[in-house]
């Protein structure tokens, strides 16, 4: 009969049929002989109604055992097949759910000029046919996307699902399957059983990312690993008896596709009347190398600005291509603008561009602190290391991208600087920080200046400590100072060493190269300050750390993020007192650390004004503005009206854009009031966002049909080419369900027990015999 049933385990609940069985056995009546004169009248008349009493009890026996067995097999939830003789008791109508594809790659088209996302149309109208809306047939409609979503809720009017269906369109985003299943076993399954279609072109980032087997082939979890994989999530749709079907409408040929993977700033602080260099990644997801690829870089979305480039990619390689260009100053200030490089379209358009969101700067704004400058020094604590980042005669106007000023520590305490004028603010070897100050120094840095500290003899740790240090993590020192160690005295040659564990820190870039390495792990320092990192300094990271304790080595180089800020605490002089970083002799060290470390400093967060789909805008200001628009990529434009949330730094969060469904540039308008707003008061302000595609969803690689037993072990998935001529014809398609019919069979049994148990128990009770 090929019966299969949604609970299987409840037909253990058939046996109960004999407890009616052991209660009648127990019952039955033990007779006592004992013969009197008038017993031959009454074993006359038990002997014609015993054949009548032994129908009647083993009629309601045989009925109280067939209402066990029907209930447990209701419970049980069987599914007959339509070729069965019992289909006619079970239910007509069909219920399907049909899972497409939207991800960006269904855009891509095969040699015949069909694009994925059609073909999944046509495989979904074809199982629509075979539905019924007089039957009462019903279909849902979902994607298959980052993140899954309903595309048409379960309808019995299937002439508006295939509408639907017609008007569907890639995604600019991918796709995530085991979101996905358990969207599907939240919302849809398990509540009746359903046929499942799964429409889609197989791309191994969706069905096995990263190349592996989806999450491993026995369970697809790691001991201990609690996180989702593809494996588990099919295994838990399964577990509510549904029947998939994976309908490939992928192309089987490799397309030829060109992705433009990144496209990135060089320097990242973008200076204006600088030159800066504009460098694009492309890669060739083909296996045939492609030449004279056109492509142009366009700049603020002026075309008339576009830079025309023509390059050839390697076979399933990467080409770099180049441009570079000035932006002129507009008025003072930061401005924003963006990059675009585009390439000409082949096979999967959406990937053919990429944007870059940044800012351009009059200048890098540098506060320098110099300790000594108030005690007569000259300043001694800041030249050498102003000389490393501005070496102009006029630092504080032009010479390098960096703008230098210089002050002494009582106009830094008497707060005769205001430091969000200033991109980056250096403390070097002085020695106590008002209270004022530092909460004000707190503030500039959370948000989003970068603080440099060098220490020296002047310094007093206890105020740094009290100032700057907090034992639960939330304080600006990335580490408690302790004492000095190291001896500066003319007699003695001790003198500690770098030791560096990672020189792929953005600090220590330019000392990659194993060549340039010895430079930087020579440098003598003679004198440091030791530090303790708490417990609960979780962001302090140890950059560059010394040679004097091979057990516990001391830092050299700390830092640490606060707010949207960043800090970093060299624990020894700025100068060539304690340290060998500033003679003569080590300069070519020295410059590219000092550089690369306020450029680290001061870099422009790109990750803020650079998204993938779907991703939120989020913007920080220092007053409320009066007006928020956002120009979306199709020129439509929304007000944002919700009120921005204030931070404890004293500046605002707005509310987030989250309609970034879309790539390309979004441009957000603000205008602030005319009073109120302090230094912004009347100001408008442009910032532009680049939101790109996620480049993962490029590649073509698929997974082929007679890997899914080995990708999800224990699941039962149909991979098909395309339905058949007749949908939803196979064994799984027609199945219905008898629990209905048998619980009504309950229901009428259960009535003529109780009806025959009063109709014989008259008998007993005197009626007619």
């Amino acid at each position: 009969m090929n019966f299969s049933f949604g609970n299987g385990a409840l037909l253990w609940g058939t046996l109960l049929f004999t407890v009616p069985l052991i209660i009648h056995l127990l019952n039955r009546r033990r007779y006592v002989v004992v013969r009197w004169a008038a017993q031959q009248f009454l074993l006359q008349a038990y002997q014609q109604s015993r054949r009548r009493l032994t129908l009647e009890s083993l009629l309601l026996l045989l009925l109280r055992c067939l209402l066990v067995i029907l209930l447990a097999l209701a419970l049980a939830r069987p599914f007959v097949p339509s070729s069965s003789v019992f289909s006619l008791l079970s239910p007509s109508q069909k219920s399907v759910v049909i899972v497409i594809d939207t991800s960006y790659s269904m855009g891509r088209t095969n040699r015949a000029g069909e694009s994925m996302i059609e073909r999944a149309k046509v495989q979904a109208k074809r199982i629509l046919e075979g539905l019924s809306e007089e039957r009462g047939d019903e279909a849902t409609v979902v994607a298959l996307a980052d993140p899954p979503r309903t595309i048409h809720s379960t309808s019995t009017a299937i002439e508006r699902v295939v509408d639907t269906v017609d008007r569907l369109e890639p995604d600019s985003a991918g796709a995530d399957l085991v979101r996905t299943l358990d969207f599907l076993n939240e919302n849809l399954l398990g509540d009746a059983h359903r046929q499942v279609y799964f429409l889609t072109d197989l791309q191994r980032e969706t069905f096995a990312p990263g190349g592996s087997a989806a999450g491993g082939g026995d369970g697809g979890e790691e001991d201990g690993d609690t996180a989702a994989t593809p494996a588990s999530a099919w295994r838990a749709a399964a577990a509510n008896d549904v029947r998939f079907v994976v309908v490939d409408v992928g192309a089987p040929e490799r397309p030829v596709n060109l992705a433009v993977e990144e496209l990135v700033s060089r320097p990242r602080n973008v200076v204006a009347e600088e030159v800066v260099r504009f460098s694009a990644t492309i890669r060739n997801h083909t296996d045939q190398e492609l030449k004279n690829v056109a492509g142009t870089f366009v700049f603020d979305d002026e075309p008339e600005r576009g830079k025309p480039v023509v390059f050839d990619v390697p076979a399933g390689g990467v080409a770099t291509v180049e441009c570079s260009t000035k932006f002129h100053d507009e008025g003072g200030g930061r401005q924003s603008h963006t990059a675009t490089f585009v390439i000409d379209e082949d096979d999967l358009p959406a990937d053919n561009q990429r944007s870059l969101a940044f800012t351009v700067d009059e200048a890098v704004r540098v506060l320098l602190v110099d300790g000594d400058l108030a005690r007569g020094g000259g300043g001694r604590e800041t030249a050498m290391l102003a000389d490393m980042l501005n070496p102009s005669d006029d630092p504080e106007t032009g010479g390098s991208v960096f703008r230098l000023k210089v002050v002494d520590d009582r106009k830094f305490n008497h707060r005769a600087e205001d430091l969000t004028d200033y991109d980056l603010i250096v403390l070097a070897n002085v020695a106590r920080i008002d209270e004022k100050a530092a909460r004000e120094l707190d503030d500039a840095v959370r948000a989003g200046r970068g603080l440099l500290i060098f220490l020296g003899e002047l310094v007093d740790p206890r105020s740094y400590d009290q100032r700057l240090y907090d034992a639960d993590g939330s304080g600006l020192l990335p580490a408690r100072l302790l004492d000095v160690r190291g001896d500066l005295s003319e007699t003695s040659d001790v003198a500690y060493f770098p030791v560096v564990a990672d020189f792929f820190h953005p600090m220590l870039r330019l000392f990659g190269d194993p060549a340039l390495q010895p430079n930087l792990l020579s440098v003598p320092i003679r004198r440091f300050f030791r530090t303790e990192i708490g417990p609960k300094d979780r962001g302090t990271n140890v950059v560059i750390a010394l040679d004097d304790d091979p057990a516990a080595p001391s830092a050299l180089v700390l830092e640490k993020p606060a707010g949207r800020g960043r800090v970093v605490l060299f624990t020894t002089t700025a100068d060539d007192f304690w340290a060998g970083f500033a003679r003569d002799n080590n300069v070519w060290t020295y410059l590219p650390l000092m550089q690369e470390t306020a450029t680290y400093l001061t870099l422009s967060d790109h990750s803020l004004f650079n998204l993938t789909v779907g991703e939120p805008l989020r913007k920080t200001t220092r007053s409320i503005p009066a007006e928020i628009h956002v120009v979306r990529p199709d020129n439509s434009r929304i007000a944002i009206t919700d009120t921005p949330r204030e931070m404890e730094y004293g500046e605002f969060v707005l509310p987030a854009f989250v309609d970034t469904d879309r790539p390309g540039i979004y441009t957000l308008e603000l205008a602030y009031p005319l009073a109120g707003a302090g230094d912004d008061a009347g100001r408008r302000e442009i910032d532009r966002f680049a939101v790109n595609v996620d480049v993962r969803e490029s590649d073509p690689a698929r997974v082929e049909p007679a890997a899914f037993p080995v990708l999800y072990p224990g699941v039962e998935i149909e991979v098909a080419t395309e339905i058949d001529t007749e949908p939803l014809e196979s064994r799984a398609a027609r199945e219905g369900e008898l629990w209905r019919a048998l619980l009504w069979a309950v229901v009428g049994l259960l009535t003529a027990e109780m009806l025959l148990a009063w109709w014989f128990g008259r008998g007993y009770r005197g009626g007619a015999p």
